[in-house]
């Protein structure tokens, strides 16, 4: 089965709409008429998911509407020639506790596959970097020296406390636990990067500033260093940690097998149901009834939980309206609008490289990471704010970007999903601005009425992951299941 979703070209094929994805078929199996359930769930990525199945094993009857034609939300694979293409999340670390416990419940500790091949290769990286005193500068250095610039910069960049962040975020799951912390939502990216600009050559500077809008998806203007630092200190405030739990590991079969196993797990309950394609218009919270729109259908609860993103909340219309701080959040949003692309290259030298470039031509990143069952690299690339995607059609302008940071790339094969474009997530993974995290965090969190929210772009802990999904998912479900006892 196939998502309407995502691309795929090959020079054989073209470019083709719609993925395979092992989320897009399910079970027909639904609960007996009874008027209206106990709770209805929006959204079916992994806070979505987590919740419904919590809720549905306690005895709660549950209804999972989903926009989508697969579930997943923002993380799901695509399996092509026996290779598993993470298209939206992917990677996961043993000290992201959520995703850890769920790995370990369902029995897939063995199951993790390290993206980065240390030996043979070209064993290189390239910075090809635009903005220089002198004009543009190609430098091509080894990962081991890549390794140990990235290092420095780390450590001179979040250092703002003398103790590597620890004294202003001593626990970053709780990162306003120290109301020091404040005055850092006051910089942006840059801001911090002006600060130290006198310990760092213009190269490395501007290195920094590629990796900075890489991990923030924003710009210059719009990335708040605030999230930034919360990053650095839940991958234990040290660089060989910051890569390492962010995009080493990833399951060998993909992250739609785990989602499906919480889904499975659901349904086995009998009190469980799940409905794709039902995109949701109007929240109606009215005399202990909660009514949601949908297709022009009505359905309703005694409790809501929305999974919507950040970035897509605004799109509903909610009666009674969201709080005047909830709204401004909304029209806020996030600034995560990074572009991820596929390549399978030929060969396997490309196994051990990668490309930064800055401010670059659609593509900030790339790096070979795993070697699919063709006996190609995997290469996986992405950009930030400005949309290498945009024009579908141009695949040209796609391998342009690839080339900028390798010319002798030879692609077979591109596959990509415009998250940016796409009406049900409207960016990737959630990065805030300057003053955005002290000013609307605990709002978003907050439930109105009978609907609660929940999503990893509120998380408190790995917020834009999916350890952050799980995290929220599972709270509220939690939360929903104690508001039926005390009622």
């Amino acid at each position: 089965m196939s998502s309407k979703e995502g691309f795929q070209w090959t020079a054989a094929t073209g470019l083709k709409s719609g993925l395979p994805c092992e989320g897009v078929k399910l079970p027909s199996k639904k609960l007996p008429a009874s008027g209206r359930y106990d709770v209805i769930v929006i959204g079916a990525g992994f806070a979505g998911i987590i919740a419904s199945r919590d809720l549905a094993l306690r005895g709660h009857k549950v209804l999972l509407l989903e926009a989508r034609d697969r579930i997943g939300g923002r993380a799901w694979t695509s399996t092509i020639d026996g290779f598993p293409y993470e298209i939206g999340a992917a990677w996961f670390h043993w000290n992201q506790p959520h995703m850890l416990s769920q790995v370990s419940r369902y029995g897939l500790q063995g199951e993790l596959n390290f993206s980065f091949d240390l030996s043979g290769g070209v064993d290189k990286s390239n910075l090809h970097i635009e903005d220089m005193p002198q004009g543009e500068v190609d430098t091509e250095v080894s990962v081991d020296e890549q390794d140990s610039m990235y290092e420095k910069l780390g450590a001179l960049y979040f250092n703002v406390d003398g103790e590597m962040g620890r004294k202003v975020m001593p626990y970053p799951a709780l990162p306003f636990h120290n109301p020091e912390v404040l005055e850092y939502d006051n910089l942006t990216a840059f801001d911090r990067v002006e600060q130290i600009r006198e310990d760092l050559t213009d190269l490395e500077a501007n290195a920094l500033k590629s990796y900075l809008l890489l991990l923030s998806g924003g710009t210059a203007e719009n990335t708040g260093f605030l999230d930034l630092l919360h990053w650095w200190m839940l991958c234990n405030n040290q660089s060989g940690t910051f890569g390492s739990q962010a995009d080493a590991y990833k399951l060998k079969h993909g992250t739609t097998t785990l989602v499906r196993r919480f889904l499975d797990d659901g349904l086995r309950s009998g009190n469980l149901e799940v409905l794709l394609s039902h995109p949701i218009s109007s929240i109606t919270d009215e005399k202990g009834q909660v009514s949601v729109s949908s297709n022009g259908d009505t359905y309703s609860a005694a409790r809501v939980i929305s999974t919507i993103p950040l970035n897509v909340l605004s799109t509903v219309d909610f009666s009674p309206p969201l709080s005047p701080a909830k709204k401004e959040a909304l029209a806020h949003g996030h600034v995560g609008l990074h572009t991820k692309v596929h390549f399978d290259a030929m060969g396997t030298d490309l196994r051990t490289w990668s490309g930064y470039s800055y401010p670059g031509h659609g593509l900030l990143y790339a790096y070979g990471d795993e070697t699919t069952s063709r006996g190609s690299t995997h290469v996986v690339a992405f950009g930030a704010s400005t949309n290498v995607l945009e024009g579908e059609n141009n695949v040209e302008k796609i391998q342009k970007a690839l080339h900028h940071l390798r010319p002798d790339v030879n692609i077979e094969r591109i596959l990509f999903h415009d998250w940016v474009k796409d009406p049900y997530s409207r960016g990737s993974w959630c990065m805030f601005s300057k003053g955005f995290a002290s000013q609307y965090l605990s709002t978003l969190q907050e439930p109105h009425g009978n609907v609660w929210f929940a999503s990893a772009d509120w998380a408190d802990g790995w917020r834009g992951f999916i350890d952050g999904a799980i995290e929220q998912g599972a709270h509220v479900a939690q939360e929903v299941a104690d508001s039926f006892s005390q009622t």
